[in-house]
């Protein structure tokens, strides 16, 4: 148990960093056109083996309601194909250890457990604990936008396995938008 509650910890400092570490947010006049016109704005990084995206999106909804929906691992099925099953294995309020099943690269079901640490009605990050992934952490971070929220994800992985970085890219730059119009749909166009 002591070795369960180390990584907790370590996995909740990991995310806090992370979180810290993010780049601020300043739009482009042109990104600005893009998020208003309903576009999914994606900046990516590529490495061997993996790589860091983010991706903003607006949704009409206040951040409140927005937060809630991200914050809850029971809704992330709703909005994400690649999650068929998720349980909350332990509550301690302002972080929650996840199991989710998952299907990756649409080939294969393996079970990933999360550590995820919230800043409520601001922020969720999450760091991998347990899974096929070398490497995996990421964030929601919800802020009023216009009449509206933007909701930005970030996701820094590392698959753990040679594969052309061109290939991880391509699969992140096609889920990642995917996902975040996901979540828009759940509050209408």
């Amino acid at each position: 148990m002591v070795g369960h509650n180390r990584r907790i910890i370590a996995a909740s400092l990991t995310a806090g960093l992370m979180l810290a570490n993010l780049p601020a947010q300043a739009w482009t006049p042109e990104e600005l056109k893009r998020l208003r016109a309903g576009d999914v704005v994606v900046t990516s990084t590529s490495r061997n083996r993996g790589g860091i995206i983010g991706a903003s999106i607006v949704v009409p909804a206040p951040p409140r309601l927005v937060y809630t929906l991200v914050a809850d691992p029971q809704n992330t099925p709703r909005y994400s194909p690649e999650i068929s099953a998720v349980t909350v294995i332990e509550d301690q309020g302002l972080q929650k250890r996840v199991r989710m099943r998952v299907r990756q690269f649409g080939l294969i079901d393996e079970e990933h457990e999360v550590v995820s640490t919230y800043q409520p009605y601001s922020s969720v990050t999450w760091q991998q604990v347990k899974g096929r992934f070398a490497h995996q952490d990421g964030a929601w971070k919800v802020s009023s936008f216009d009449a509206g929220t933007i909701l930005t994800y970030h996701l820094d992985i590392d698959v753990g396995a040679s594969l052309p970085s061109f290939f991880i890219e391509a699969f992140l730059r096609t889920t990642i938008p995917n996902l975040m119009r996901n979540v828009r749909k759940q509050f209408g166009t």
